[in-house]
């Protein structure tokens, strides 16, 4: 009986190594998969930021020609001299490309990649400011209709200027030289 209790703590304590081992394996070839899927990431990234898919295209085109026996890149023929002329001609085209790249996207927000450099480096969405623009002559109103809400340009058409209520707007044609009261539009669902 107590062989047998030996016996199975001993195998208690190998699957229970095992079970380590395995854990730390799996955990290893994670951190693995990790490192490989980033490093790749990284350098696609790189290839399309300078343009290098152009030329590396047009050699893997060059591979498949000497792979199929059309020519020798050894020998100097005029076969040889073209695929160099053209892959020359891609390295510029990746020149143009990193230039429109750099210039959309400076190196410095690709290096330091973080999401919150790149979105430092793009202008932010030009939002809706409503401000008080000026003081207007508006037609007569009901008593205690109250000051505007707020006093904005269209953004559709500048020369229209919005006085907003709570429960109306009014439209005025402003040319900047003259203000005009065009209508009152009701807001939606506060109409009468």
């Amino acid at each position: 009986m107590l062989e047998s209790l030996i016996t199975n703590k001993a195998t208690e304590g190998k699957s229970g190594t095992r079970l380590v081992l395995i854990v730390a394996l799996l955990a290893a070839l994670k951190l693995t998969y990790t490192i490989v899927k980033e490093f790749v990431k990284i350098l696609a990234k790189v290839i399309v930021y300078f343009g290098l898919y152009v030329p590396f295209g047009y050699f893997l085109f060059g591979v498949i020609l000497v792979a199929v026996g059309a020519f020798d890149f050894e020998v100097v023929s005029v076969d040889s001299i073209l695929f160099y002329v053209g892959l020359a001609l891609c390295f510029g085209v990746s020149v143009c490309l990193f230039i429109h790249s750099y210039s959309n996207k400076p190196v410095y927000t690709i290096v330091a990649g973080s999401g919150a450099a790149i979105r430092a480096a793009v202008p932010p969405k030009r939002q809706r400011k409503r401000r008080v623009v000026r003081e207007v002559k508006r037609p007569e109103r009901e008593q205690g209709a109250g000051q505007p809400l707020f006093v904005y340009h269209s953004e559709v058409n500048p020369n229209l200027l919005i006085q907003e209520y709570d429960d109306h707007f009014d439209v005025y044609y402003d040319d900047h030289n003259s203000v005009q009261f065009l209508r009152r539009e009701e807001k939606p669902g506060q109409g009468a």
